[in-house]
């Protein structure tokens, strides 16, 4: 078991492979890691187009001695909202770029740095009901920045009930799967006030709900229950 692990640190069964299997033209220096398929290397321009509508797989680059990620954002994605039927979709005569074409996107993946457009040409609706009704729950009404997946948020909210983390303990885990190498649990992130503030005010009222002082002689840790409710779902 060890030494298959290990062989995947690296290029692995793909290291003799120098040209893309799908172009046959770009150099086959980039692998996908959330995806079913051996670890199989391909040029940065198939890689993007096999994840149009997976843009929230984590992609990382051979640079020679080891593999280090990258976003798809570096390579060029961009993700379209407001246009999912027909002819035409994903693609939008008048695209609206995020505001500072900066946007975070909380997934069960990680937190992920993406380019995403609005629709522009009147047929999307407002900006907030575009993420909507791409399962985005976005962070503020005005001008969002930040969203987090429908699928992130069901995922907390089965989990409390079991685990009984807090919404800040579940997003540090999301940020460890980012980087676990250089994270440092001492630094908030804005990121991380942003999430609390997209968790539905039923899940922030329990987290409230279950906590309590370590030395208080009512309550002890052992015994520390909580009611959760199970009425919102996503």
């Amino acid at each position: 078991y060890l030494s298959e692990v290990l062989l995947l640190e690296g290029r692995g069964e793909h290291a003799q492979v120098i040209l893309c299997p799908r172009c046959t033209r770009g150099t086959a220096d980039h692998r996908y890691r959330h995806c079913f398929g051996g670890g199989e290397l391909l040029c940065s321009e198939c890689i993007v187009l096999a994840h149009s509508q997976l843009p929230f797989h984590q992609i990382e680059l051979w640079t020679g001695h080891m593999f280090q990620r990258k976003t798809l954002k570096d390579l060029g994605l961009r993700i379209q909202l407001g246009h999912w039927h027909g002819v035409n979709r994903g693609v939008c005569a008048v695209p609206l770029p995020a505001t500072g074409d900066d946007f975070v996107i909380v997934d069960i993946h990680g937190v992920h740095d993406v380019a995403l457009d609005y629709c522009g040409c009147g047929t999307g609706g407002h900006p907030t009901v575009q993420l909507l009704r791409a399962h985005l729950w976005p962070a503020t009404s005005t001008n969002p920045k930040t969203a987090a997946t429908f699928a992130v948020l069901r995922q907390y909210h089965v989990m409390s009930f079991e685990s009984k983390c807090s919404g800040l303990e579940f997003y540090r885990s999301l940020e460890r799967q980012n980087d676990n190498l250089s994270y440092k649990r001492a630094q908030k992130s804005k990121k991380q006030k942003v999430f609390k503030k997209i968790l539905p005010p039923e899940a922030n009222e329990t987290e409230r709900a279950c906590s309590f002082e370590p030395n208080s002689p009512v309550i002890s840790r052992e015994t520390a229950t909580c009611e959760k409710s199970e009425s919102f779902h996503f």
